[in-house]
């Protein structure tokens, strides 16, 4: 599964957990005119949300062995910083991912 569709099955599911929002963030390279929160031609992580009331950055990977870059491995850590929550996940690590996010 590539991680785009992995994106796409994932968000339909974080939708459903009780007490959260979620949004999607653009890929610059697809949708140029979304801007990219500050930053030139890279976002932060894929996926920010609020989970009773805690702030959540998911980064997601294909299970095909990628890796994070420097600025998504520093902004997840600013995000734990300022009291919120981040992950990493692929789709074979996606039950451990939304059994986590219901018990925030």
């Amino acid at each position: 599964m590539s991680e785009r569709d992995y994106v796409r099955r994932l968000m339909v599911k974080l939708k459903k957990i009780k007490k959260s929002w979620w949004y999607k963030i653009p890929d610059p390279a697809r949708c140029p005119k979304c801007g990219t929160i500050g930053l030139v031609n890279k976002r932060p992580f894929d996926i920010i949300g609020v989970v009773n009331g805690r702030g959540v950055a998911i980064e997601v990977k294909s299970d095909k062995g990628k890796v994070l870059s420097d600025h998504q491995v520093a902004n997840l850590y600013l995000v734990e910083g300022a009291g919120g929550v981040s992950f990493v996940t692929t789709p074979s690590a996606q039950t451990h991912l939304l059994t986590a996010l219901r018990n925030l």
